[in-house]
């Protein structure tokens, strides 16, 4: 078996840190188009997002901006104790959903007499 010489060496070095060199920008490059990707499609559905009060499920309010699950339940026990809601702006007597939290939900959220 043959030993490499110095400059054989080197250069098999240096052939595989280009390799990895590469295969590192081909990684954080796959990365950062996925990334880019998924916040598009974020932006995406939120525009076309709407969520019906008389009809919304639990897991669907949570979907709205700055509601969580006890909002949500709030929002659930308001329509189970007065009916079907009749106006968007119903919602805002719901403490914790005023002002800009209402103003965030207000285009989100519709208010139908049927589904």
């Amino acid at each position: 078996m043959k030993g490499l010489d110095a400059s054989e060496f080197f250069r098999i070095r240096n052939r595989s840190l280009v390799i990895v060199l590469i295969i590192a920008v081909v990684i954080s490059t796959i990365a950062y188009v996925s990334d880019s990707l998924q916040k598009k499609s974020l932006e995406f559905n939120r525009s076309h997002f709407v969520v019906d009060l008389n009809h919304a499920t639990h897991a669907e309010l949570n979907l709205l901006p700055g509601v969580g699950p006890k909002l949500a339940d709030e929002i659930l026990n308001l329509r189970a104790s007065q009916g079907r809601f009749s106006s968007v702006e119903q919602i805002s007597t719901i403490r914790g959903i005023k002002g800009a939290r209402f103003s965030a939900i207000k285009k989100y959220i519709v208010v139908s007499s049927d589904r």
